[in-house]
């Protein structure tokens, strides 16, 4: 088997699973350096996004990622349907942001098959990286119940945007987003609705999410990364 002088993990979870497959590692040839979100992402007012990207209503909440069922999509859609069955709320919409690959088959069958508030769900396919800010930006929330991250470099880009997240705490995921996140079970859709509509309705809650997200994105940068690498 290969024998490394020195393993880099990007989370704590991610050495603890590194060390499930290798305990023949000691401590000592690991070290745990955080990744950190592009500097692009920061709080961006585009007035034409949304109609670019055709989201036919003035609210919406997002989701950032490819078509894994890892990244547990379906979960978020059931929530978000359920949450408009709950709810008087006609001015909402879930955007489904990534490129339209082989897994994408899976999500685009569920969404046929609804009956009620098809129009809601917008996947938008690939999108640009210089309009990805811009579409966090102007997100309610940003919707992240993975199953399983290494790390979940989406919070971060999220939150360097102001936008509050909503995500689990299994894996790396609390660990990246601490006490700046919301968190609700990657299983439960009734907690995700009752997440969302707090969220949808109490807008002090959202704006204090989003200054928390931005102070704790700033923990989190490239030149400090590459430091560890090099001088730990």
């Amino acid at each position: 088997s290969i024998q490394a002088d020195e393993v880099i993990c990007i989370s704590k979870a991610t050495k603890n699973d590194f060390f499930r497959y290798r305990p023949d590692y000691a401590d000592k040839k690991t070290k745990i350096i955080y990744l950190a979100a592009n500097e692009k992402f920061k709080p961006t007012n585009n007035i034409d996004i949304q109609k670019r990207y055709n989201i036919p209503t003035e609210k919406y909440f997002l989701a950032v990622s490819d078509f894994n069922p890892r990244k547990n999509l379906i979960h978020s859609v059931k929530s978000f349907l359920q949450f408009l069955n709950q709810s008087d709320f006609h001015d909402v919409s879930l955007v489904l942001v990534g490129p339209k690959t082989s897994g994408f088959k899976i999500l685009e069958n569920y969404i046929k098959d609804i009956n009620k508030y098809q129009d809601r769900i917008i996947c938008t396919g690939f999108v640009a990286d210089e309009d990805l800010p811009a579409l966090y930006s102007g997100a309610m929330a940003f919707l992240y119940p993975s199953l399983y991250e290494g790390f979940g470099l989406p919070i971060l880009e999220a939150m360097q945007c102001g936008t509050p997240v909503i995500t689990c705490r299994n894996s790396s995921l609390a660990e990246v987003g601490e006490d700046s996140a919301l968190y609700v079970s990657e299983t439960d859709v009734s907690e995700m609705v009752l997440t969302l509509t707090d969220l949808y309705q109490n807008s002090e809650k959202r704006q204090e999410l989003s200054q928390k997200g931005i102070q704790h994105a700033k923990r989190f940068n490239w030149d400090e990364t590459v430091y560890q690498i090099f001088n730990q």
